[in-house]
């Protein structure tokens, strides 16, 4: 990936549908926090669905509806991209204010069986006519232990449409149907500090 801080999300190819929308992601690292910043504009705004504002906090089945969540493993070594048996977390934040966090052994294998597992840090939320933005302050304590060779990181995006569809957008689409958990979609490496 490109040194820049900000990345592009990109529609799953099988949904080529989701036109007149762009998706991006600005990551600042420091040593204690991570600020992500996932911006939505859309030609047609209109067309995208908010969940309905909830009380902050934890919840489950976000990606159900319009989300952001990012995909983190520990970088076992100076290898490129992440392995399928690597640890990894998973963060949901909702324009709800609801979030999630799940801890997996290795692919889709969850160490906790129910709800969430963590904190996912700060959300804030804010949606215009043409675009929604996303923050998140997300406490370094919160990521799986770095083991001295910094992250892989995956980000995505779940959007909701008027008609019922959902449009999945990533920085990298392994597999033939969306699936944001496959190891090579955490292809962002992020340094330690």
């Amino acid at each position: 990936m490109p040194a820049s801080t900000v990345q592009a999300l990109h529609a799953h190819p099988s949904q080529t549908w989701a036109l007149g929308i762009s998706v991006w992601v600005d990551v600042h690292p420091s040593p204690s926090s991570w600020e992500l910043t996932c911006t939505v504009a859309a030609d047609h705004g209109g067309d995208l669905v908010l969940p309905a504002a909830q009380p902050a906090g934890p919840a489950d089945g976000l990606w159900q509806h319009s989300c952001f969540e990012a995909f983190v493993s520990a970088a076992s070594s100076t290898q490129a991209g992440a392995d399928s048996r690597e640890a990894y977390s998973e963060f949901n934040w909702s324009p709800s204010g609801q979030w999630a966090h799940y801890r997996f052994a290795s692919e889709r294998v969850r160490t906790e069986p129910t709800g969430v597992a963590g904190t996912a840090g700060h959300l804030q939320f804010e949606a215009h006519a043409e675009h929604w933005r996303w923050r998140v302050l997300l406490p370094v304590n919160a990521l799986p232990a770095d083991l001295g060779h910094g992250w892989h990181l995956g980000l995505s995006a779940v959007l909701e449409h008027r008609d019922g569809r959902r449009s999945h957008w990533a920085l990298s689409h392994p597999c033939p149907q969306p699936d944001f958990h496959h190891p090579a979609g955490r292809c962002w490496r992020i340094p330690n500090h």
